[in-house]
């Protein structure tokens, strides 16, 4: 009987996690904030960060491995690295004493769309983590249709939760050497379903029923 069970939560647990990545060129960008909104899909229902500064849009927590070794936020104003007015966040893009370097954002009461503008990042080793779930098959983000591999503006990068799913953190990451990255106009739509747990808490519960499960066989016999 314990084995139906578990055979039933690893198809309930895999089906949480389906998302679609869409990639938007370089040439999306658009001084006109709205046009380019419009041309991403971002509309009123988003809250967007624009990176102008530390204090951070509410429900939205950002951590990161910092070019410096700091924990100080640092911004850049290059307008060839900028999606939206001036400034954007800038993290380490590679690996260094033992850690990926990347930024984590995290949203408090889960997402069904995520949306963020990348620049200056190379196409070795990327990889983009969904709820603790790697989404591109070959950790590549050369598989992100429209990417670009340039020191300028890469292209646009959106994720969305199918099936009435959750995003609960994105963790945009790089396991190889290499230098900074650059973030901006990031945009996330609150979901209106629950936040769901990261995959660690579904181990736990399955391990839990397989015990009962176990016990309960073990109690019938």
């Amino acid at each position: 009987m314990h084995y139906r069970i578990i055979l039933a939560l690893f198809f309930f647990s895999s089906s949480l996690f389906a998302f679609t990545v869409t990639g938007f060129a370089p040439s999306v960008f658009n001084t006109n904030t709205a046009t380019m909104d419009a041309a991403l899909g971002i509309d009123g229902s988003y809250t967007v960060e624009g990176f102008e500064d530390a204090t951070f849009a509410t429900g939205l927590t950002v951590t990161y491995e910092h070019p410096n070794f700091s924990s100080a936020h640092e911004f850049s104003s290059d307008t060839n690295l900028s999606w939206d007015n001036s400034n954007n966040l800038v993290v380490v893009g590679g690996n260094f004493s033992g850690r990926n370097g990347g930024a984590t954002f995290t949203f408090d009461q889960g997402a069904s769309s995520f949306g963020i503008g990348v620049g200056q990042m190379t196409s070795t080793g990327w990889s983009i983590i969904v709820n603790g779930n790697n989404v591109l098959v070959n950790d590549m983000i050369l598989e992100v249709a429209n990417y670009v591999s340039s020191s300028s503006r890469n292209g646009y990068i959106k994720v969305d939760a199918q099936n009435g799913e959750v995003i609960n953190s994105v963790r945009i990451q790089r396991s190889a050497a290499g230098d900074r990255v650059h973030f901006d106009h990031l945009a996330f739509q609150t979901s209106s379903v629950s936040a769901v747990p990261e995959p660690s808490s579904f181990v736990l519960l399955l391990s839990t029923l397989v015990f009962l499960g176990h016990r309960a066989r073990k109690t019938i016999k």
